[in-house]
C-alpha cells in the first residue's frame, strides 16, 4: 500500500509539472498576442490589417499606408475594410489574433 502511495505521489508531481509547463506556455502566448505596440517603437507592415487605438480611445481594424505615391515612408492609417483614412492619431497597435481553425 505504501508503494502505491509513493507511485501515486510521483505521478501527481509529474502531472503538476506538466500542467505548469502548459500554463506557462499559454500565458506567454496570451501576453505576446495581447501586447500593444507603440507607434513610436515600431510600425506594422504596410497594408497588413492590425488592431489600432487612437488618442481619443477609438479602436478599429486599420492598415498603415501611404497618403500618396511620392511618400518615402508610410504616413496614413486606413480603415482596413473601407477605402478611406481614419480620423485621429494612432498611438498603439497589435497584430490581429489568429483565426480559429
Amino acid at each position: 500500500m505504501k508503494d502505491d502511495f509513493i507511485e501515486w505521489k510521483v505521478e501527481a508531481l509529474y502531472w503538476k509539472k506538466k500542467a505548469k509547463l502548459y500554463i506557462d506556455r499559454l500565458a506567454a502566448i496570451l501576453e505576446q498576442e495581447s501586447s500593444w505596440i507603440s507607434v513610436e517603437d515600431r510600425l506594422p507592415e504596410v497594408g497588413k490589417p492590425v488592431l489600432a487605438i487612437t488618442k481619443g480611445g477609438t479602436m478599429d481594424v486599420l492598415c498603415l499606408g501611404y497618403w500618396d505615391d511620392d511618400s518615402q515612408k508610410p504616413d496614413t492609417w486606413y480603415l482596413a475594410f473601407r477605402q478611406q483614412h481614419s480620423n485621429g492619431n494612432v498611438t498603439h497597435w497589435m497584430p490581429l489574433p489568429t483565426l480559429p481553425s
